[in-house]
């Protein structure tokens, strides 16, 4: 059988692939892209299979973000995708091949959503290890991860982020100076309190479709941009991701679980009345940020699939105000947003 290919594969990837497998016959198939640069392909050779990943050029391998965490998160019992093969200066990586079961789409194949629970648990019990590595003073891991933070200016960029795209680009709102002005005071505010909020180290991008299911144990993905946080950013990605639809029991469910996993979440802030107001500090500047990556992808690639999770995820910003008393401009800018008609999502 001949290998197979695409107007996106090569000679370099086929002898790439050649050479790490030491294989003849094998097929290379395109997978689905994610919303990054990288390109994925599956690689088959009878009832063997990897993932090809295509990515940039990599000049120090100490120093690459996604090989250093890679490394650090295996070293320590979190599952990631094993590295099979590299070649770094064409940035091709051959990697375990998870299969296609992502967390979302084990939850939208259930009907009962406590049934899907369980794998939320799994992937909590990991997160509780991540997150516990940096609390470990006797741990000084030569990781990437541990020298980048959420800092005030990060925070305050993601969230001028979504002012630039989603209220600039996509609404075309014009802001008044007065307006624009008392908004960034608040932005500033709000970046402030989360970046001097107790930190460990966090996935940072940790939504269901980032967290795969291969047999019964639960892989991170798309881990390259790990750094130092707030607990709560990667528990409000998970529990008020944009791409499913979690009922408010299954929430309280799962923070209820990650506090019981993940006790030092508590003490690091005291008690637990501080860590849930900080929650939702948190999650009015993550789902914020996610409407402005939704609108960003329109403006910049023209791609409209991601337009569908703007409402949902526009109800997570403000039910997050709903518990916040301050910021009175982003409460008046959020409540004043009229979306066009947009595709029915879920």
């Amino acid at each position: 059988m001949m290998a197979q290919f695409t107007l996106d594969t090569d000679s370099q990837l086929h002898d790439f692939v050649k050479k790490s497998i030491n294989k003849e016959n094998f097929s290379i198939f395109p997978l689905a892209g994610d919303a990054s640069s990288r390109k994925y392909f599956r690689v088959s050779h009878e009832n063997e299979s990897w993932v090809l990943m295509s990515w940039e050029p990599v000049h120090d391998p100490r120093t690459y973000p996604y090989l250093s965490i890679q490394k650090h998160f295996a070293d320590h019992k979190i599952n990631v995708p094993r590295i099979f093969n590299m070649d770094l200066e064409r940035g091709l990586y051959l990697l375990e091949d998870l299969g296609d079961l992502t967390l979302e789409r084990k939850f939208w194949e259930n009907l009962k959503q406590d049934n899907v629970l369980p794998f939320y648990k799994v992937a909590i019990d990991q997160l509780a290890i991540l997150h516990r590595l940096s609390l470990d003073t006797n741990n000084k891991p030569q990781c990437t991860a541990y020298s980048v933070r959420f800092d005030t200016e990060k925070f305050l960029w993601e969230l001028n982020y979504t002012l630039t795209y989603l209220f600039g680009s996509f609404l075309k709102i014009q802001l008044p100076t007065n307006i624009a002005d008392a908004l960034q005071a608040e932005f500033h505010h709000l970046a402030q309190q989360l970046a001097h909020a107790p930190a460990v180290l966090s996935h940072r991008d940790f939504h269901s479709r980032n967290i795969m299911i291969k047999g019964a144990k639960i892989y991170f993905i798309d881990f390259q941009d790990a750094r130092m946080g707030p607990p709560q950013y990667d528990l409000v990605s998970l529990v008020h991701d944009s791409y499913v639809n979690l009922n408010a029991s299954s929430i309280s469910q799962l923070i209820a679980y990650y506090l019981k996993v993940f006790p030092e979440a508590i003490t690091l802030y005291g008690d637990k009345k501080t860590f849930e107001q900080f929650f939702h500090l948190q999650m009015l500047q993550r789902c914020f940020k996610a409407c402005g990556t939704f609108a960003a992808i329109h403006a910049q690639r023209g791609d409209t699939r991601y337009l569908k999770y703007l409402p949902h995820t526009l109800s997570k910003v403000q039910m997050s105000l709903n518990e916040i008393a301050s910021f009175p401009h982003i409460k008046n800018l959020v409540r004043a947003i009229q979306l066009p008609e947009l595709e029915t999502w879920p």
